[in-house]
């Protein structure tokens, strides 16, 4: 038996065409979708809301949300508008995030349910661009985190670091990361080495996190801050419903 034959045959698991294809234009139609209902509707506002961070004299905590806003301004920088570098930024970042996604359900299920999950992700979107005025962060945030669990499945968790110190420039909520390591990670590495992966990953994120508020200081809350409020808003919108329905 020749040295060839004797070597395993490896599937290799890439996004085809048809993929990209659909993802790209899944983007843009929600990106557009975005700009007209979003984007143009709330122009003032998203115009001053996005100079207070850039001058650091925005509310708590999107002051500290600032990677998707200097990506916006860098591309202002170059001529584009601030709208449409925001909508640029929106269509990239969403377009990766769909072929992330795809390869991810991929290599849990078949490649036609993975389209599936793709079609009903792209969906479900379209109901989150109502009743808010514009959040630039949610694409970049979409991304880290399914490139997260992508690789937590695939066991590349190298890739968790460089995520999490980009996520965590973006939203704080991708300090959640480390936490959902530990839970998946647990029994199956080695005691110290599951230990060290965890508090690295803990000690990045916490640093980035109290550092952005050092840097900025302590910035007021822009709405209320009682659960019981939210809580109260939640139950009595229609629109809460609709969002949880679809």
């Amino acid at each position: 038996m020749s040295a060839e034959a004797s070597l395993p045959v490896l599937p290799l698991k890439k996004p085809i065409l048809p993929v990209i294809v659909v993802s790209g234009i899944l983007a843009l139609v929600l990106s557009l979708l975005h700009l007209m209902r979003v984007e143009l509707s709330n122009k003032e506002f998203i115009l001053d809301w996005s100079d207070r961070i850039l001058s650091g004299n925005s509310y708590y905590p999107d002051q500290y949300r600032i990677l998707s806003y200097y990506s916006a301004h860098a591309l202002a920088l170059l001529g584009l508008p601030v709208l449409y570098s925001f909508f640029a930024i929106r269509l990239v970042f969403t377009f990766l995030s769909f072929v992330v996604l795809y390869l991810y359900l991929e290599s849990l299920c078949r490649p036609i349910y993975a389209v599936l999950g793709l079609l009903m992700t792209a969906f479900s979107m379209v109901f989150t661009y109502a009743h808010y005025a514009c959040q630039p962060t949610d694409p970049l945030n979409m991304l880290v985190f399914f490139t997260a669990f992508h690789a937590l499945y695939q066991r590349k968790d190298r890739w968790l670091l460089p995520l999490i110190v980009i996520g965590m420039l973006n939203r704080e909520t991708v300090i959640l990361l480390p936490l959902i390591y530990a839970f998946i990670r647990y029994k199956e590495e080695p005691l110290k080495r599951y230990v060290t992966t965890f508090l690295a990953l803990s000690a990045a994120a916490a640093a980035i996190y109290l550092g952005l508020r050092l840097w900025f200081g302590a910035r007021p809350p822009y709405a209320a801050t009682s659960p019981l409020h939210y809580w109260r808003t939640n139950l009595l919108d229609k629109q809460t419903w609709v969002q949880v329905l679809s």
